[in-house]
């Protein structure tokens, strides 16, 4: 074997991960969100707490974490590792106001919700892709 082969136990580690992939699986994270909230309450509330955006964010990457590992397509450890990495980033960017507004939306506008995210989750989950994949 020459040193530009790979070798042949390798071909099966290869990821096939495009952009539009990474997209939908980002977008598939905002939706956790909207489907762990009470789907009979549709009053948005006025007052939301630091507690209930702890149990949002909670939520929101456990769903995550199902939906990586519905896809079948990597093993339950690598899903865990993504999601944990996307959510921890978007912890460390968005401020309060930006979870309590993704919070409130989540009841009554899914594309608003999901639009909060999107910027952000273009640049993280390549990066989280690369780390855990």
């Amino acid at each position: 074997m020459s040193n530009t082969q790979r070798p042949e136990y390798f071909a099966s580690l290869a990821v096939d991960i495009t952009l539009e992939r990474m997209r939908n699986i980002v977008i598939l994270i905002a939706l956790c969100g909207i489907f762990c909230l009470p789907v009979l309450a549709q009053k948005v509330p006025s007052v939301v707490t630091s507690t209930q955006i702890e149990e949002y964010q909670v939520k929101g990457e456990a769903q995550c974490v199902a939906a990586g590992r519905a896809d079948g397509r990597r093993p339950p450890a690598a899903a865990r590792s993504y999601c944990k990495c996307v959510f921890d980033a978007l912890k460390e960017s968005m401020t309060f106001n930006e979870w309590k507004e993704a919070y409130q939306l989540s009841f009554v506008d899914r594309e608003a919700e999901w639009g909060i995210f999107d910027g952000r989750t273009d640049r993280i989950a390549p990066r989280c892709a690369r780390r855990t994949l």
